[in-house]
């Protein structure tokens, strides 16, 4: 998801400082923590603002902590399409299905030879 993306929290939060934060509030991702699968979303009412780090998977209908917020459907499709180049640009083919999955760098996955066979099927191609 792209810098300050806006969200709303699916279940209460805690913040970095251990303060509530509602389910429903709205927030922006504001930074990426390393290399993980977090990130770190600042919500702000009123005059406070705070702070969380949550689990992000990087496809809106797999967001645990977070609900993706479009402003307009061409908005979210046009996203849609940038997570899929990147998901395809950033996956990698693994020799085991013990290592299928997705991929430690936060972006795309390591598929194995089942997937792939699976994939040609479905798109019939050899």
């Amino acid at each position: 998801y792209p810098r300050y993306q806006t969200v709303r929290a699916k279940k209460d939060l805690e913040s970095n400082r251990g303060e509530k934060i509602s389910k429903g509030m709205q927030g922006k991702l504001v930074d990426r923590v390393g290399k993980s699968n977090r990130a770190t979303v600042r919500f702000t009412w009123g005059r406070q603002q705070e702070e969380a780090v949550v689990k992000i998977a990087g496809a809106p209908e797999l967001e645990e902590d977070v609900e993706v917020y479009y402003s307009s459907e061409k908005e979210r499709l046009r996203h849609r399409g940038n997570r899929l180049f990147v998901a395809l640009l950033w996956s990698d083919p693994v020799s085991g299905r013990a290592q299928a999955g997705p991929s430690k760098r936060g972006a795309g996955s390591y598929f194995d030879e089942y997937i792939t066979a699976e994939f040609l099927r479905l798109n019939k191609m050899k």
